[in-house]
């Protein structure tokens, strides 16, 4: 294998790689400064601190919501009410404002077989309320107090209310939605609408938590990073997370070079016959939750190069253990 296509440092490093006819790739390689080493980390999981409540409400403090305990699936979850607002905690956070029945609708977000795409035309455009660096540091801040070590934002899309109230006036396939979900039409949109939709990760030791979760071929889910988060002029008014890891330990593992997991990729294509072209444009080291023993839980995240095409409408990504090459299949 001819590695000559790799060039620059390590962060930022551009790889053009063929992989055969029809796979290829051709992406900077994101190494979150992980050049040799990285940490396997052993981890449960944890509570969200229900204190961060009192942020969704400046002003407020714990005396002033109520709470009750309620039973979704076997996972017990904490539902606190405020003034108009219910948020549930447990091992992850949901909270979706009145008004986002109408901004799900007509923003960014996309469903392909139950997995979320966001898709928007304006990205990473200040409004007049607040920037997108200003706004960051508030969401960092409330989800810190919620428990999070890290987070990473990953995209930033500005909803602009006309866009919304233009989709809500000719879209006849969202009419059927509308119908279907029993969902009046908003009218009276105005600036007040305007709103950004943040993609984020968890981040543990320095590194992003694979996104989204998946079920192990036993049937038991495996919560993933993803952190989205709806801003507006008065605050989130939408906020879901997977799951709260709990490190409990780590070992410090060399990881392979890059040539060796280029390999283990280009022995996975080299008989495939594709339909379609694939172009791996995203190449990133990530955390990749393993669930080791389903009754405690306990996991463990492992390093892993994530391949992404990123060019498709749907979730086209492949995994590799970066301490020991192989490719991890959910």
């Amino acid at each position: 294998m001819d590695s000559q296509g790799m060039s620059g440092g390590l962060d930022g490093t551009h790889l053009e790689y063929s992989i055969n006819n029809r796979t290829r790739i051709d992406a900077d390689i994101v190494y979150h400064g992980k050049t040799d080493t990285a940490e396997v980390i052993t981890a449960g999981l944890k509570k969200i601190n229900p204190e961060f409540v009192t942020d969704m409400s400046p002003g407020t403090t714990m005396d002033d919501w109520t709470y009750q305990t309620v039973q979704e699936g076997k996972s017990l979850y904490e539902s606190y009410e405020y003034d108009g607002k219910s948020i549930k905690v447990g091992y992850s956070i949901g909270y979706i404002s009145p008004e986002w029945s109408w901004y799900s609708l007509y923003g960014p977000m996309v469903w392909n077989n139950s997995t979320t795409r966001l898709q928007w035309k304006d990205q990473d455009i200040d409004f007049d309320f607040c920037s997108i660096a200003d706004a960051h540091e508030i969401c960092r801040e409330i989800l810190e107090n919620a428990g999070y070590e890290g987070v990473e934002f990953r995209n930033n899309f500005s909803v602009d209310y006309r866009d919304m109230e233009e989709a809500e006036a000719g879209n006849a396939e969202t009419e059927g939605d509308i119908e279907k979900l029993n969902i009046s039409k908003k009218g009276n949109w105005s600036e007040a609408d305007n709103h950004y939709l943040f993609e984020a990760s968890a981040v543990l030791n320095g590194l992003p938590v694979k996104d989204t979760g998946y079920f192990t071929k036993d049937d038991y889910y495996v919560a993933g990073g993803q952190i989205l988060i709806g801003y507006k002029e008065d605050g989130i008014c939408y906020l879901t997370t997977e799951g709260l890891f709990d490190p409990q330990g780590s070992d410090t593992q060399t990881l392979l070079p890059m040539e060796e997991i280029l390999k283990a990729l280009e022995e996975k294509y080299r008989n495939l016959l594709l339909e379609e072209e694939v172009v791996f444009d995203d190449v990133e080291l990530i955390y990749y939750p393993i669930l080791t023993d389903v009754y405690a839980p306990e996991y463990q995240l492992v390093p892993a190069w994530k391949f992404s095409d990123m060019s498709k409408p749907y979730r086209y990504e492949v995994f590799y253990n970066a301490v020991t090459g192989e490719e991890l299949v959910f």
